[in-house]
């Protein structure tokens, strides 16, 4: 998983932003 996470930064900082709004809600 680390390694996908490292190949595509731009999509962990989307999974991340969207897990943030999940737990606001």
């Amino acid at each position: 998983m680390a390694a996908r996470l490292n190949l595509s930064p731009r999509t962990v900082e989307a999974h991340r932003a969207a897990a943030i709004d999940w737990l606001k809600k």
